[in-house]
């Protein structure tokens, strides 16, 4: 159901779906209803007549008039309803004297295996409709035929008595009798034409067929090789013997690659067990038999260019080491390696992050990308930045890079980027961050090599195989 179906929509739209709500008293939208307020009990539905759907109808905006509506059998609507796309019969009555709404999923008419579409009408205890609604396109100015095909179900409810019978079974039984699954058949099993039709159709007079002398073999093999000799070979030879074999087919073999699978399955708690020798001869055993081919790691990267975005981009940086954790990985020892470090690399489950900081720098990337693609465009030929997906590397697959952006010019090449928006530097001008000794830059504009940023843009050159790199700034 479309919970935030009335947040929606907008101006006019909103407007008019209001009015209706309105027209019927009912404080809260159907769509955000309960699942525990709606019934199915058809003995409580008001009683439909014809004339109830027929006025409605034919007074409301649509496709139907009095001369559709007297051929409705052909109507779409009726059809959905005959076929069985008109799902459970849910009611609820707002409040005493108010109108019952009654609701049901209809399934769409091209795409019947997708979502289905959910209508709703609201109806007096005297039977009279007063509004409807549908949540597709046509649902919000005109009576669609979802709602049609749903008012033809309440109104045969009461046509065959289901409304004014005993809460017994039976009248539940109906309402949820509907075509659950539509399945496929072969054409030869699907009936195009009516059966009245097909009986005009036998019964008509038949014209004599003409007689004919069949070929004989001579001049069936005389037409065959006639037809060999033309310039280019009709294909109907490629079905007789004797002809077929001058036709040949090969389907080029597409290698599409897979994706690996991620390393965190190599986990097994077993190896909780293992001597630290052990372990360490196993890791290494198992690092030194990965491999990689350039084909897997280019369509690994080109499926993760949406980075945090991707679950593929959370699961194959899992265990291996990144721009941004090989800084850390530098500066701990084999011998005693830091526990957060591990788990950081390890953990598979991504965590979204709502610190001021990590918010700052994830709303101000993309314009701190713009503005910097609009500065270098005055000094490059044809200077631009492509997104830049997870690249591993080649010879230490256990190794892989997210860089921010390729940057491209016709007279530089490619280059790595990578952007810093510091939430601590976001009012500051450049000699006041240039001042503060924590700061990733030297007073000469370059990185200090003792900072996790150096670390980082040089393990993504040398993933990318790059010379350059250019590292922006964003306050």
């Amino acid at each position: 159901m479309s919970y935030n179906y009335q947040e929606s929509l907008n101006g006019e739209a909103l407007s008019r779906y209001q009015c209706k709500l309105d027209l019927i008293s009912c404080k809260e939208c159907p769509y955000k209803l309960p699942a525990g307020v709606w019934q199915n009990n058809p003995c409580k539905w008001p009683d439909v007549q014809w004339g109830d759907v027929y006025s409605y109808l034919i007074d409301s905006p649509g496709v139907y008039t009095r001369e559709s509506m007297k051929a409705f059998k052909s109507l779409e609507a009726h059809n959905f309803f005959i076929s069985g796309w008109v799902q459970t019969v849910f009611h609820y009555l707002t409040e005493k004297g108010a109108p019952f709404i009654l609701k049901a999923d209809v399934k769409p008419s091209q795409r019947v295996n997708e979502d289905p579409h959910h209508p709703w009408v609201a109806v007096n205890s005297s039977g009279t409709v007063v509004a409807a609604h549908c949540d597709c396109m046509a649902g919000l100015s005109e009576v669609c035929s979802h709602v049609a095909a749903l008012l033809f179900k309440i109104e045969a409810a009461g046509r065959l008595g289901y409304t004014r019978k005993a809460c017994t079974e039976e009248p539940c039984k109906w309402n949820a009798d509907f075509v659950k699954k539509v399945l496929p058949d072969p054409i030869s099993k699907i009936k195009f034409y009516k059966a009245s039709t097909v009986l005009k159709a036998k019964s008509r007079k038949r014209n004599r067929t003409r007689k004919f002398t069949p070929a004989n073999d001579n001049q069936k093999q005389q037409l065959l090789d006639s037809l060999k000799g033309c310039t280019t070979k009709p294909i109907v030879l490629c079905t007789f013997n004797g002809y077929s074999t001058d036709f040949h087919w090969t389907t080029p073999t597409v290698n599409t690659p897979k994706i690996p699978a991620a390393l965190k399955d190599w986990y097994h708690p077993d190896n909780i067990k293992l001597s630290i020798d052990e372990l360490y001869d196993k890791c290494k055993g198992i690092a030194d038999s990965m491999t990689i081919s350039y084909e897997v790691t280019r369509y690994i990267y080109d499926c993760t260019t949406a980075q945090s975005s991707s679950m593929t981009w959370y699961d194959q940086r899992v265990g291996r080491i990144t721009s941004s954790t090989v800084h850390n990985v530098l500066h701990t020892t084999l011998e005693n390696p830091s526990t957060s470090l591990l788990k950081k690399i390890c953990d598979p489950a991504p965590k979204p992050l709502n610190v001021p900081a990590v918010i700052w720098g994830r709303e101000h990337e993309k314009s701190a990308i713009k503005e910097f693609q609009q500065v270098m465009c005055t000094d490059h030929q044809n200077f631009c930045v492509k997104k830049a997906g997870f690249l591993i590397d080649l010879n230490y697959p256990y190794i892989g890079v997210s860089a921010d952006g390729i940057a491209t010019c016709d007279c530089h090449g490619s280059s790595v980027l990578e952007v810093k928006c510091p939430y601590k530097y976001r009012s500051s001008l450049l000699p006041e961050f240039l001042a503060d000794p924590n700061t990733c830059l030297t007073t000469d504009h370059e990185l200090k090599k003792t900072h996790q940023y150096y670390s980082q843009v040089q393990l993504q050159m040398y993933v990318h195989n790059m010379n350059t790199s250019f590292f922006c700034g964003m306050g």
